[in-house]
């Protein structure tokens, strides 16, 4: 009986070796597998309505992660832990199911391994707390994303303090950055930290400043019907109808050994939520021009932004919303017209 016992616990301390801890910075569509095979992967570990243990372990490492928030951690799973399990499934390329199988347990808790909690400091002495105002309310912090996060960043933008690269609709630390620099300038305390007067005055300054809106620059071939026009070296997409330009993007297309084909073509093909048995991604408002290449949402372009090496061939989109919206106008046969 002893030995049995022994033999198991040997087992399972070498599977457990062998489930490297995954890097923080691994592309989403390149999620790791743990190297020791999880036997029913897909079998249900938490949902909604679920408590206990389990339920109080993937809270903590979502926490860790910056999903969650510390008064969340209850043992019981309900909307908030729900919302945080679909973000999390987002960034790493996996399917928005809010449903915590054996696959992304083993994933959330080595993830959160790798991360260590910030240290709580201790409450200040004081006579008497004072009451937050209406206007220390938090409009956006790190991890917000949104149409004020995009609003923040396309003010920032306009007074210099953001590349217009970075407006994303996700609030990741360059966008702190930038507002640490804007309360800096205006002497407020540096927290990076977006609150209902820092909002005020962003807007106030942004709408002050020109905005720098560079005229599109469309190819000829986009002037009549309706097309969507990819600037490859601009790293912009216009959609454009008789030659008005209905909307512009920030895209990212292929890279160096992948490259995004140029030419004329045409949306042969749309699917709300394709997934790419080669790359293992999915592929939210999928718009098929050119065999496998794509324009579509990309949860690691909004993570990592220009960071990669590039998308491998299609173009992405950073913004879900954005890519919900313009998928919803696009029809088959529309041109697609792709430029270097």
């Amino acid at each position: 009986m002893t030995t049995k016992i022994s033999r198991a616990v040997v087992a399972a301390a070498a599977a457990a070796a062998m489930m490297a801890t995954p890097s923080l910075t691994t592309p989403a569509h390149a999620a790791p597998m743990p190297s020791a095979p999880i036997a029913s992967p897909n079998a249900v570990v938490a949902k909604l309505g679920s408590r206990g243990a389990t339920v109080k372990s993937i809270q903590y490492n979502l926490y860790k992660l910056g999903l969650l928030s510390s008064d969340s951690i209850t043992s019981y799973y309900g909307t908030k832990t729900q919302a945080a399990v679909k973000k999390f499934q987002d960034l790493r390329g996996r399917r928005m199911t809010g449903v915590v199988t054996k696959y992304d347990y083993a994933l959330i808790t080595k993830f959160g391994a790798a991360v260590k909690p910030a240290a709580k400091k201790p409450a200040a002495k004081t006579p008497a707390a004072k009451k937050p105002t209406s206007q220390n309310t938090v409009v956006a912090k790190l991890g917000s994303r949104g149409a004020t996060v995009k609003s923040i960043q396309y003010n920032l933008s306009k007074v210099g303090l953001l590349s217009s690269d970075s407006i994303t609709s996700y609030y990741g630390t360059k966008t702190q950055a930038a507002v640490k620099k804007f309360q800096d300038l205006r002497g407020r305390k540096m927290t990076g930290v977006v609150t209902k007067y820092d909002y005020a005055l962003i807007t106030k300054f942004g709408a002050a400043a020109k905005a720098t809106k560079p005229r599109a620059r469309l190819d000829g071939r986009c002037l009549t019907g309706r097309a969507i026009c990819i600037d490859k070296g601009d790293r912009k997409m216009y959609w454009v109808i008789n030659g008005s330009v209905k909307a512009t993007y920030q895209v990212r297309t292929g890279r160096a050994s992948l490259p995004t084909r140029s030419g004329s073509f045409q949306v042969y093909l749309k699917h709300p939520n394709w997934y790419s048995t080669l790359y293992h991604v999915y592929m939210p408002y999928t718009m098929f021009f050119s065999g496998g290449q794509a324009v579509h949402y990309s949860s690691e372009f909004a993570r990592i932004g220009y960071s990669g090496a590039g998308s491998h061939g299609c173009v992405n989109m950073n913004s879900r919303s954005d890519a919900k919206w313009l998928y919803s106008q696009v029809r088959v046969g529309d041109k697609v017209i792709v430029t270097a």
